[in-house]
């Protein structure tokens, strides 16, 4: 009995591998090389000095959009390419490129608590060719209370940056001496 269990088996196993072994010819593997996400570059971040007893101060930055690129190997046939071979082109298949830039924003929160903020959206100044915010002072701040912001952007392929204060890092004691090491 379990001899014919066995071959029963055996023989059904064997059947379904001739049946497959034919297709695995018709498969087509590639490998290609999809592009390369690049964020967006944010540099330049600069404030006006926050009043104390005044609505707001100005955040701005420049904000760019980067080039995409993808992966391109020149030596034939492509199945010989080994990863030194490999180097970055502008994706040709993308159009704008760089991307531009859909929108940014400013997160901000006071006196190193995170949950006391907000975030406010960034506007494109084309005569500055920068990108602007208008960060709320909240009522009742004193001289010597600090506010912490960062601001994030998004390109119009998806690609998300952040400039974010480093964690373990003493907040700016005035948010009018924005410290560029930070970013």
């Amino acid at each position: 009995m379990r001899k014919r269990i066995f071959t029963a088996a055996a023989t059904a196993l064997l059947a379904l591998f001739l049946a497959t072994a034919g297709r695995a010819g018709d498969i087509d593997f590639k490998f290609e090389i999809p592009t390369i996400p690049f964020p967006p570059d944010i540099t330049e971040v600069t404030n006006t000095p926050p009043v104390v007893g005044g609505a707001d101060f100005k955040v701005s930055a420049r904000i760019v959009g980067q080039e995409q690129k993808t992966g391109k190997c020149d030596v034939v046939p492509k199945e010989n390419c080994t990863a030194s071979d490999w180097y970055q082109i502008v994706d040709p298949t993308i159009v704008p490129n760089p991307p531009e830039i859909k929108a940014a924003w400013v997160h901000y929160y006071y006196d190193g608590n995170p949950s006391t903020g907000g975030k406010v959206s960034m506007t494109y100044n084309s005569t500055l060719g920068k990108w602007e915010g208008m960060v709320p002072i909240k009522p009742g701040s004193e001289q010597g209370d600090t506010i912490t912001y960062y601001i994030s952007a998004v390109d119009g392929r998806g690609n998300v940056a952040a400039e974010t204060p480093s964690t373990g890092e003493e907040p700016c004691p005035d948010v009018g001496s924005w410290d560029d090491t930070l970013a």
